[in-house]
């Protein structure tokens, strides 16, 4: 019985351990876009949604990752140049085969998990 009691423990202990794990990985990146979003917020000559995006992919590395700049899309406040409706707009002219336009819907409506596995979790 007392086998079974500490393996019920150590099971708990481990999905909250792994709940601490996700909430910290969440925080990471909720810093990390919101760094890029003052990086961009500081640079006068970046307009819109585009011209953001654009200077992001230039920058290559983390800051090109689709994941990114879907995070971006996301999280921006809404301004002249980056409203709902501006992002909306920018991601329609980007075409169906976008894996950006993959990325960000991932987001928006599964929180980032691809459509089966969301379905997978729902049934």
């Amino acid at each position: 019985e007392t086998q079974n009691d500490d393996d019920s423990i150590n099971a708990g202990a481990d999905k909250v351990s792994k709940q601490e794990a996700q909430k910290s990985l969440q925080e990471q990146w909720n810093e990390a876009i919101a760094t890029i979003i003052a990086q961009i917020q500081q640079q006068s000559e970046i307009k819109n949604v585009e011209q953001a995006i654009e200077a992001l992919t230039q920058l290559g590395a983390q800051y090109a990752d689709v994941s990114t700049l879907a995070m971006y899309l996301h999280k921006v406040p809404e301004s002249s140049g980056f409203t709902r409706k501006d992002v909306s707009v920018f991601l329609a002219d980007l075409g169906d085969d976008s894996d950006l336009l993959h990325t960000y819907f991932q987001l928006v409506h599964f929180g980032g998990l691809s459509i089966e596995d969301s379905l997978r979790l729902y049934f």
